[in-house]
């Protein structure tokens, strides 16, 4: 994307975000920015210059009952909420709020299914097993999963960089139905909700399992932060969030490793600049 279409995504994010804030606020769901989104609040006071997207979060029961809410009173003449229940071309274990008459390709996604558009993404967090090992076991069987529907699906990530399980998963994907595998995945990543947890991890984050999980007592503590010309919730404990997400979370990486999503193109329609 050209510099110009970057900012005009950002824009209409913010719509969609701003929509969001309005269902969370009208039914006292509680919500807040995660990964990226909270690092451009904290070190550009809103996007990050080259990030694509806006990412927030939320507890499992909030994100259960903020999926319940948008079937009933999202504009739905203006946005589509994608879910792997809604749209049975989508991979993954979150949501994305699209904005309808607009397209948004992914390189991830070019070969999917999946309904399209620019988005904002909505992360359920989900209980952590307090065993050592029962952990190991929960982050593997997520990732089998994970990466089975992903691969029947046509996505692009299926199993992440390894050919050999990548072609296994494929292989097994063919012959178990998709309704089976979104059913088995939901149950992998919701297997510790009904256990008392210290921790709670994101499902799908871009940063994987062990890097993605954050006390319980991070969402117990939120605070408003300004981003762009708006506000919303984040972690009053940020900078431990950050600093465990990102190091040395205020200081610029170099270009060359600065983390895109690989968009292949964009097609504004009704929004065009």
């Amino acid at each position: 994307m050209t510099e110009k279409e970057l900012l005009r995504v950002h824009e209409l994010e913010l719509v969609i975000a701003e929509e969001i804030k309005r269902l969370c606020t009208k039914h006292h769901i509680s919500y807040f920015m995660i990964a990226g989104t909270l690092l451009g609040a904290v070190r550009h006071g809103g996007f990050i210059p080259w990030d694509e997207d806006m990412d927030f979060g939320m507890t499992r029961k909030n994100y259960d009952r903020f999926v319940r809410i948008c079937q009933k009173e999202l504009d739905s003449s203006r946005f589509f909420l994608q879910t792997m229940e809604t749209d049975p071309g989508y991979t993954y274990a979150f949501a994305k709020i699209r904005l309808l008459g607009t397209v948004f390709t992914e390189a991830l996604a070019k070969d999917s299914k999946a309904a399209n558009g620019i988005f904002v993404d909505i992360f359920p967090f989900d209980h952590v097993p307090k065993n050592r090992l029962c952990e190991k076991l929960h982050e593997r069987e997520r990732y089998l999963w994970k990466n089975m529907l992903a691969a029947r699906l046509g996505y692009g990530n299926g199993a992440g960089r390894s050919r050999i399980l990548r072609a296994a998963l494929f292989l097994v994907s063919r012959i178990l139905p998709a309704d089976f595998i979104r059913t088995r995945k939901k149950i992998a990543f919701t297997r510790y909700n009904n256990k008392p947890a210290s921790r709670l991890v994101t499902a799908e984050g871009s940063y994987r399992y062990m890097k993605e999980k954050i006390p319980v007592r991070y969402i117990r503590n939120l605070i408003m932060m300004p981003f762009e010309n708006t506000e919303f919730p984040a972690f009053a404990e940020f900078e431990l969030y950050l600093n465990s997400m990102y190091g040395d979370y205020m200081k610029l990486p170099p270009e060359d490793q600065r983390n895109k999503h690989n968009i292949l193109g964009v097609d504004f329609g009704p929004y065009e600049i």
